[in-house]
């Protein structure tokens, strides 16, 4: 699998170098080269496939290693190259495999902080705080004015599964906006899985400055530290529900 490695974007540019260079140091191997022809021509062929298929920087890489590999004055090592050069090459199946959904070890092997750990604690501090009440989804309309009323929740559930980015409820004080929020956060943690959208309740009078940092506050209220602040940002998407809007300390939108 270092081939793959070192052809997969997925990995960190470092760890792909390092495979390849691995490779490598396989194939400089002189005391077992002669018993180990057939993953020795493997080798030959992983890093000629790399330094003419791959399109970014690990390219220039493996066209070194391969220049220093095939400077072996080994007898075996010469005619492999040679057979490599002049035989219709067999590419090694370097593809590139979907990542994977979860994978502690390469987060691990990537230095990535953990995030789903703390992502289900967080969902199950959510589900547990939300009683045993019966909720009834409130009726809403589009407009002040408007005659047609809706399920509040069914029109929800259809932005989120739009490309729309802002969904506004208004209401009287009392109405049960807040309720309704923190319902929807209850359902859509109820229905989370591993990767997919965050979604992310917050008080906007608790937050000082709102228009800043508004995720990166929000889960520091919830325990997160900077670190996976940091990998939730760059990588995954949040479903931000935002609640207390008249209440909150915005002077502008």
């Amino acid at each position: 699998r270092l081939g793959e490695i070192a052809a997969n974007p997925i990995w960190y540019l470092n760890i792909r170098k390092c495979a390849a260079e691995f490779l490598r140091q396989l194939y400089n191997d002189e005391e077992n080269s002669e018993q180990q022809v057939n993953i020795n021509q493997w080798i030959l062929l992983i890093l000629n496939q790399l330094a003419e298929s791959s399109k970014d920087i690990i390219e220039g890489s493996a066209q070194e290693l391969l220049q220093e590999a095939q400077a072996s004055t080994n007898y075996v090592k010469g005619t492999m190259r040679l057979d490599c050069e002049n035989d219709i090459p067999v590419l090694y199946p370097t593809m590139i495999a979907p990542p994977p959904m979860e994978s502690p070890l390469l987060d691990c092997v990537q230095n990535k902080p953990d995030v789903e750990t703390s992502l289900r604690k967080l969902r199950r501090e959510r589900l547990e705080g939300r009683g045993g009440d019966v909720y009834i989804s409130p009726r809403a309309k589009a407009t002040p004015k408007a005659t047609d009323h809706f399920d509040l929740t069914d029109k929800v559930q259809e932005f989120l599964a739009s490309d729309r980015k802002v969904f506004l409820v208004l209401g009287d004080s009392g109405a049960g906006k807040s309720t309704f929020n923190k319902a929807l956060e209850i359902n859509l943690w109820d229905n989370y899985k591993t990767n997919g959208r965050i979604p992310l309740f917050i008080h906007l009078p608790t937050i000082e400055k709102p228009e800043r940092d508004l995720i990166a506050e929000g889960l520091r209220k919830v325990n997160f530290t900077e670190s996976q602040i940091l990998e939730l940002k760059l990588h995954r998407e949040f479903i931000l529900i935002c609640d207390g809007y008249d209440e909150s300390q915005q002077t502008q939108n």
